[in-house]
Parts: structure tokens; C-alpha cells; sequence
């Protein structure tokens, strides 16, 4: 695999890449990515967080970005025509505010869960201030939204890929 490094990424040549046939096929839509909302146990994370003092929300968005960056898929990008491996994957959320409106919160990953909540905060302190919608410039990102105190299914919903185009019509689809 041929590889350029900048910064903190590496381009990888998608003509000899392992995973050459998905980028052909996804590289044309517009949402080349899944999503998908679960049920997930974090009563460490939330005893953890209690007995230290940290923000719950934040102390979850670290579990999941270190669990991420343990994932190597997870750290893969699509732009444009070019595939990225990015060392570093950081979180992103939308942040309430006092006057109903919300802010884009970004959240630079800290190996230390101390850290990285405290460095998070000083962000979401600093959003709920703003009041414009700021995005983050980056891909290497993971977009978080949580729904406090709702409780659903252990799975609820999966938001699929989507292409430019529609369908051809005799293109069907069992769901």
C-alpha cells in the first residue's frame, strides 16, 4: 500500500487498497457512511464518572472515541478521491443552549479521560457563549447525539448510505 504522511494522517492509495472495490462503489454518494443508534450498558462509565466528579456526557464520549481509535475502520475517511487514515479521531455533539438554539460542540481526543473532560467542558462552556453554529474543519470526527433520559429498544434505528441519484425503478429492495 502506497502511503503519504501529512500531519497526522496518511493517504492511502485506493487502487491498492484491501478495501478497493467499497471505495469504487461508495465513493459516488452522498452519504457513503451508516448510522446506528443502540442500547448500550455504561453503568461503569456513569459510577466512574459519579466518583470522580466528571461530566457523564463527556465521560461516555471519551469511553466511545477510545474505543474508536482501537477500531481501524473507524479511523478511515472518504474525501472526495482520496482515503485517509487519520491517527486521531476526535468527537463532536450538538450543545444545547439557554435560548433553545443549539451550537456545534468538538472535542479533541485526550488519551487521559481527566484530560480530555476537562478540555471538553472549557468547549461546551465556550459553545453554549456563541451564538452561531461553528463547524468543525476536519473529517477526522465522530458526530455524537444523545437524548437525555429517553429510553428505547436495544435497536432503534440504522440511517443507511445514500446515493446522488435514485433508484433505477426496477432496482427493488427487501426490508
Amino acid at each position: 500500500m502506497q502511503e503519504i504522511v501529512i500531519g497526522s494522517r496518511q493517504k492511502i492509495d485506493p487502487e491498492t487498497w484491501e478495501r478497493r472495490a467499497s471505495f469504487h462503489f461508495f465513493k459516488s454518494f452522498t452519504e457513503p457512511y451508516h448510522g446506528v443508534c443502540l442500547r448500550v450498558d455504561c453503568t461503569e462509565t456513569y459510577y466512574y464518572a459519579k466518583k470522580h466528579q466528571l461530566s457523564v456526557f463527556l465521560s461516555l464520549l471519551h469511553r466511545s472515541l477510545v474505543a474508536a481509535h482501537q477500531v481501524e475502520n473507524f479511523k478511515t475517511r472518504i474525501v472526495g478521491d482520496t482515503v485517509w487514515s487519520y491517527e486521531q479521531i476526535n468527537g463532536g455533539s450538538a450543545v444545547g443552549r439557554e435560548n433553545g438554539t443549539i451550537g456545534l460542540g468538538h472535542y479533541q481526543f485526550r488519551p487521559r479521560i481527566d484530560e480530555f473532560v476537562r478540555e471538553a467542558a472549557i468547549e461546551l462552556d465556550r459553545v453554549r457563549q456563541r451564538d452561531d453554529i461553528e463547524r468543525y474543519p476536519e473529517t477526522n470526527l465522530i458526530r455524537y447525539s444523545v437524548l437525555p433520559g429517553s429510553t428505547s429498544p436495544p435497536f432503534r434505528m440504522l440511517a443507511t448510505s445514500r446515493t446522488k441519484t435514485p433508484r433505477p425503478a426496477s432496482h427493488s429492495a427487501n426490508y
